[in-house]
């Protein structure tokens, strides 16, 4: 059991920025304006042709504004939601992030799902 629990955390790594933008966007990247009108930058950013704003995959997410990449946010994500929960301590390790980076990351989760 804990074999597949290894290799879903495994793709969940692998493909956490295609999962998020399926569960963000499902009918494709979309502006603030409403245009599917998109084109892709770089590194997760997005061009309006319509109204010219630029946006991002995090962007009106519980993500936005922070420079923590979306595999690491999803792979938090899949931990606290599968078990009994997690730790900083442990998610630390397992991202080999600072024990204060994986705290802010758990309390953001929290309290957007206390929300």
């Amino acid at each position: 059991m804990q074999m597949d629990k290894d290799w879903t955390l495994i793709y969940v790594a692998t493909n956490a920025t295609e999962i998020w933008r399926s569960i963000h966007w499902p009918e494709g990247p979309t502006c603030s304006c409403g245009s599917h009108n998109i084109t892709y930058l770089k590194d997760g950013r997005y061009k309006c042709k319509d109204c010219g704003e630029v946006f991002s995959d995090k962007s009106n997410t519980l993500f936005h504004g922070s420079k923590i990449s979306i595999s690491y946010w999803m792979v938090t994500l899949y931990l606290m939601l599968t078990g009994k929960g997690i730790s900083s301590y442990e998610l630390a390790r397992k991202l080999q992030v600072t024990q204060k980076t994986a705290y802010y990351m758990l309390m953001r989760l929290r309290q957007a799902f206390s929300q």
